[in-house]
């Protein structure tokens, strides 16, 4: 039986310790029927979803997903009941299998968080996934959002593959242009954090010596999927200049996208210019969202 507080716990050169800087510590462990199960005591943030990794050595990389758990604080999930989810006060007690050498576990045990899943992905190559594009009803229809090969104008390619969405594929930006090209519906499932990542290639106008004034821009906002109302802005009008070529964004989804209903959201990308459009605009590829528990 091994209490501590810290995030090490130690008896005859057995460790058991949390994942470095992970805000989750395994306070205690004890030996519970049968031989080789323990019952571990974990503090953790509130209703934050947790798995454990053992291993005979400390390299946790090449250590081993504990499966199988139960718990008798907090909650279990994943295929193969591999997930505790801690209570609201962030605690959690799990019973799992480490072996047994008598007075200490056969295995060092590490509790972490569980690495991200891709729950959205669109490369623009393969089949409609269910983007759709307007024009805001104040802007002038003379730029819109199309999906192929750049021409012309813009970045020699795609950054994978053949196609890209861009601000006219064929010319520069127009005038008093007020665009959106929105995602289809994504479902965040049971994911509490999350991140959007993506390509892009960029020549839009910017403050001219820093002076403001009314200029070119684009924005990201999410959108809740069942009425496309405004969830969270993650750029609001800050996305301009040039990039020297496809450049990777990639930024956490803000604690609003996930209070969508039924936790479905869309990312819009929103681009608008004022009297004076004349540049490439704005191109984007390779879009992911993950998400984790």
């Amino acid at each position: 039986n091994m209490t501590s507080s810290t995030k090490n716990v130690g008896l005859n050169g057995v460790i058991v310790t949390a994942a470095p800087a992970a805000p989750a510590v395994i306070t205690s462990i004890t030996s519970v029927d049968p031989p080789g199960t323990w019952e571990l005591k974990l503090e953790g943030k509130p209703d934050t979803a947790y798995e454990f990794r053992s291993s005979t050595t400390l390299d946790f990389d090449s250590g081993d997903l504990v499966t199988g758990l139960t718990a008798t604080v907090g909650d279990i999930s994943g295929d193969s009941d591999e997930l505790v989810t801690t209570d609201g006060d962030g605690d959690a007690t799990v019973e799992m299998f480490l072996g047994d050498l008598g007075a200490v576990p056969t295995n060092f045990v590490r509790a972490q968080s569980p690495p991200p899943v891709t729950v959205f992905e669109d490369n623009f190559d393969e089949a409609d996934k269910g983007w759709t594009s307007g024009v805001d009803a104040a802007g002038v229809p003379a730029t819109a959002w199309a999906l192929g090969a750049p021409t012309v104008v813009g970045p020699p390619a795609a950054n994978s593959g053949a196609n890209c969405y861009g601000t006219n594929l064929a010319a520069n930006y127009g005038i008093e242009t007020d665009i959106w090209l929105r995602s289809p519906a994504i479902n965040l499932g049971a994911a509490t954090a999350g991140t959007l990542t993506f390509q892009h290639w960029t020549e839009i106008e910017v403050f001219d010596n820093g002076e403001i004034q009314d200029l070119d821009y684009g924005s990201i906002r999410i959108l809740d999927a069942s009425d496309n109302s405004v969830l969270a802005v993650m750029e609001d009008r800050t996305i301009d200049g040039s990039t020297t070529g496809w450049e990777e964004y990639s930024m956490a989804l803000p604690a609003e996208a996930f209070t969508a209903a039924e936790g479905t959201i869309k990312i819009e990308f929103r681009f608008e210019s004022d009297e004076e459009g004349n540049l490439a605009g704005w191109y984007i590829d390779d879009v992911f969202v993950t998400g984790t528990p």
